[in-house]
């Protein structure tokens, strides 16, 4: 009995377009991703098993916040009709990754692009509005009380609502992008 060859990549990608270019890329040289996780806002962690099969499959991202199991069954089953498989999902960001080697595409046209696109910037608005508050109570409490400790909190929370609006920009750039043609 032998074991199957697997290597474990680590990699944090700026949009899903890159990403699926990459694991395409990876399918086309005979690896078959076979689990995906993340470290909390470190990079990704991709887990490949050598598959010859994997030559002739594709990838793509899909974005959703599902409400329940039951619609998370009826969405695996959506893509199932048309050849797509659910091959890995991010517990903690709503991030599908599906596997064919079907000629159809997920998204048939621009307009599903687009909708995935505003889904993903919609949900990044969550955690600006979060960090955001956070970052103003902790600024008021650091004017009653003076602990620095609550000028750390402001300025780290301050922090990452910058992170995550920086990340809403790009969405909303890739959404530009798409409605004027280029993907």
């Amino acid at each position: 009995m032998t074991l199957p060859i697997t290597k474990t990549i680590s990699k944090k990608f700026a949009s899903f377009e890159k990403e699926e270019q990459w694991l395409n890329e990876l399918a086309e040289c005979g690896w078959r991703l076979i689990d995906y996780g993340r470290d909390g806002f470190e990079a990704l962690h991709y887990t490949f098993e050598v598959d010859l099969e994997a030559r002739n499959m594709r990838y793509k991202i899909d974005f959703r916040t599902l409400k329940d199991e039951a619609e998370f069954d009826d969405y695996k089953e959506l893509f199932s009709e048309a050849d797509w498989t659910l091959i890995a999902k991010d517990h903690h960001y709503s991030k599908y990754i599906f596997i064919s080697n079907s000629a159809e595409d997920i998204f048939s046209d621009t307009n599903s692009l687009i909708e995935r696109e505003l889904r993903r910037r919609n949900f990044s608005w969550i955690y600006v509005i979060t960090f955001s508050s956070i970052s103003v109570i902790m600024l008021i409490l650091y004017a009653v009380f003076r602990y620095d400790w609550l000028m750390t909190s402001t300025i780290l929370s301050a922090g990452m609502a910058l992170y995550f609006g920086f990340w809403l920009w790009k969405g909303h750039r890739a959404i530009q992008q798409l409605k004027q043609g280029g993907k």
